[in-house]
């Protein structure tokens, strides 16, 4: 936040070099300005931080894909509990962290999310712990042991793909591309599994979002694109997109969450 005080206009330098191929950014960091949304966000008193930008026009298109990483996973497991919970629309009870929560007994959404994050990344029972404020150790691993029950082929996939990944050095993405596992093996065997399997979702999510924004171009112009944040994307403007057309991009249905807003949230 330092390096905006004082500033009329933010810029940002933006890459395409990182390990999963998602964009990076830098030299006035954009991509981790928080939400206020999560536990943990910064919450100031005049509002959420991302509320100190505002489009020159008065407004902005917003748009995100939905859940794109869980909808890349379910792809790749093929796992029918969670295609069935993904395809869910509009009852938060029965999408894919609704389901999780039902069939857990979470209290929470926002624990289920984590714990969803948590699991399919390899979080450790402690990591899962601090996501989830969920003290009791033994709680949590039984917690976790019936999570997999609950998605017993999406587990099968994960294990599958971590071993296939340490023996190969290098994990694949939706549309090809090969993502090295060389740097992570460096560092232990543990962290080297776990990128087997972040590496390719977030990956193929990152293809996606590229993908989207190559069709969007055809009706909107590149000095509109405001702002990337992973699967988000802020437009100078207001722009009706042709939704049910971007939905279908990829060999599985990615929805998007389209809103106009004055202020970024």
């Amino acid at each position: 936040l330092k390096d905006l005080v004082g500033l009329v206009r933010a810029h940002s330098h933006f890459h395409l070099d990182s390990a999963t191929k998602r964009i990076t950014s830098e030299d006035i960091q954009m991509h981790n300005l928080p939400a206020a949304k999560r536990p943990g966000d910064i919450h100031p008193k005049a509002g959420p931080v991302r509320r100190i930008l505002m489009p020159d026009s008065g407004e902005w298109t917003r748009f995100d894909m939905s859940q794109i990483e869980l909808r890349v996973l379910g792809y790749f497991c093929q796992d029918p509990v969670m295609l069935r919970a993904l395809a869910s629309t509009g009852d938060e009870t029965t999408d894919i962290h609704g389901t999780t929560q039902s069939a857990l007994g979470l209290y929470s959404r926002v624990i289920s999310k984590n714990f969803n994050f948590g699991s399919i990344y390899g979080g450790s029972i402690p990591i899962l712990s601090t996501f989830t404020n969920i003290k009791d150790l033994k709680v949590l691993a039984a917690y976790q042991q019936k999570y997999f029950d609950t998605y017993p082929v999406m587990k099968t996939w994960l294990d599958n793909q971590r071993e296939q990944g340490l023996r190969d050095g290098y994990v694949t993405t939706l549309h090809g591309q090969q993502l090295s596992l060389r740097i992570p093996m460096m560092s232990s065997e543990r962290h080297a599994g776990n990128c087997a399997v972040n590496y390719p979702i977030q990956g193929s999510a990152a293809e996606a979002f590229k993908r989207l924004i190559i069709a969007i171009l055809e009706v909107v112009p590149m000095e509109d694109l405001v702002l990337q944040v992973h699967d988000e994307e802020l437009l100078e403007g207001y722009y009706e997109l042709p939704e049910e057309e971007l939905a279908h991009l990829e060999p599985f249905w990615t929805p998007l969450e389209v809103s106009h807003i004055t202020r970024w949230q």
